[in-house]
């Protein structure tokens, strides 16, 4: 399972091993780096920073499948 954590403006605080296989970078490349700097297309970035926003905005409790492709 991917295991990550991000603070409040969506950069990597920690990600697991798995995170990093499945992003194709080393941890290190991760680390401090959002959405934005990592995903593959630009489209993919945004919608994962928008369930962010959701998350963060503490409305409602929501399950999140981010596709990693």
């Amino acid at each position: 399972d991917m295991i990550y954590a991000k603070d409040r403006e969506g950069r990597l605080l920690y990600a697991n091993p798995t995170t990093a296989r499945v992003l194709g970078r080393p941890v290190e490349e991760l680390i401090g780096r959002s959405e934005a700097d990592w995903a593959r297309e630009a489209a993919q970035a945004e919608a994962i920073a928008a369930a962010d926003r959701r998350v963060l905005s503490g409305r409602a409790q929501e399950i999140v499948e981010e596709p990693f492709t």
